[in-house]
């Protein structure tokens, strides 16, 4: 399957350059596309093979979420899986949810799903966990808020009886 480089723009404008295994060029332009990517260049590599980067670099199967909740599957070249999950986090802004080497056996893909659950799981939490953290934040500031107003409301309250009590008793010596 023929190698296509790409350079290209994310959203932030950061450029982003690499490579794109692809039946055609229309594919890769889509891939690209799917990602969000606005593209630069794309052109085939002549000297890129999938053999000239498994010499560097190891290839990885994913399965991942974009921004837009969107489920992404694709491959990538990494030195080894950290590092892929570190690219694919970083520079594609994907939430990996299971990656594996190339080849790996059907019960390897099943453990790198179970895993990624796992990882996405605990990413979630601390995430959650400052939602929560600042709603109830945000709920004491209300109730302070609340007091407040009362407190206030209260002492207007009593300054005015006051004033009545005032009043009363000074017209009730005339009203005799």
């Amino acid at each position: 399957m023929p190698i296509y480089k790409y350079t290209v723009a994310n959203k932030e404008g950061k450029k982003l350059s690499g490579t794109v295994e692809a039946p055609d060029e229309k594919t890769a332009r889509s891939e690209l596309n799917n990602l969000g990517f606005s593209i630069l260049n794309l052109q085939e590599s002549k000297t890129a093979t999938t053999k000239n980067i498994a010499d560097d670099l190891t290839k990885f199967h994913f399965e991942a979420i974009d921004k837009n909740s969107k489920l992404i599957a694709g491959s990538i070249p990494a030195k080894d899986q950290n590092a892929a999950i570190s690219r694919l986090e970083e520079e594609y802004e994907l939430t990996v949810t299971a990656i594996w080497i190339e080849g790996a056996s059907e019960e390897n893909i099943v453990k790198a799903k179970r895993e990624g659950q796992i990882r996405l799981q605990e990413k979630i939490k601390p995430e959650e966990k400052e939602k929560i953290i600042q709603k109830q934040k945000e709920e004491k500031e209300k109730i302070i808020e609340e007091k407040k107003e009362e407190q206030f409301t209260k002492a207007k309250i009593e300054n005015i009886l006051k004033e009545v009590y005032q009043l009363l008793n000074e017209f009730d010596q005339k009203i005799d």
